[in-house]
């Protein structure tokens, strides 16, 4: 998926020489807070991490691009394992209790015959022995790509286009919302608010890529 040439027997999705290539973010692993620090001051983060950085032209941005328009549902899951055996390792991790994907519209869904966050939120959550909850947070209104939408209106648009129609089940639980890439940080932020008035909820968030 990454530079088209076949993959040899033991490969998966990308070969090696793009694997190593890949611009591997990990922030959990060097503490860094830049995912976090989109939400500063609005949203209350317990941990944050994401997979890789994503950048025009790369590897990453072939990933996601054939994950999302091109039907390779599979390279979700593919990076679910990837991150959850990486969370594996650290044990506040190990405190979250449930997760919950980004929902797409019903029209997308439609459109593209998968939210293309699925697997990756399920891969994660078998990897933290979590409970994955696609019910609770939908997507009620219908909006534009956010990768065609300019900054200045992702920030201005105070209509949220997600709802919470189960927060008596988030009540003093862990919560961890995933994404596939994280660029102004305000799909996160919309969805993660609704989380904020639930007594005693931990939020953390974890993405595919982040724009670098």
């Amino acid at each position: 998926m990454g530079c088209k040439l076949p993959l040899l027997e033991a490969e998966d999705i990308v070969c090696t020489r793009c694997r190593m290539n890949l611009p591997m973010a990990l922030l959990h692993e060097n503490k860094d807070l830049l995912l976090a620090d989109m939400l500063y001051g609005r949203v209350p983060i317990e941990l944050s991490t994401t997979l890789f950085y994503y950048g025009k032209g790369g590897i990453v941005q072939a990933l996601i691009h054939e994950l999302k328009y091109r039907g390779q549902e599979q390279i979700s899951a593919f990076l679910g394992r990837w991150l959850g055996a990486a969370l594996q390792e650290y044990p506040a991790w190990q405190e979250v209790d449930i997760v919950i994907p980004i929902p797409v519209h019903a029209r997308r869904r439609r459109q593209r015959g998968y939210n293309q966050v699925h697997g990756f939120a399920k891969e994660v959550a078998k990897a933290l022995h979590a409970q994955l909850d696609e019910k609770s947070l939908v997507k009620s209104i219908h909006t534009s790509k956010q990768a065609q939408r300019k900054l200045t209106a992702r920030q201005d648009d105070a209509l949220n286009p997600f709802q919470l129609i189960n927060a008596e089940a988030m009540k003093n639980r862990h919560v961890l919302i995933v994404d596939d890439v994280a660029t102004s940080g305000a799909t996160l932020e919309k969805a993660c608010s609704l989380f904020m008035d639930v007594p005693g909820v931990t939020i953390s968030i974890a993405t595919m890529a982040i724009a670098d």
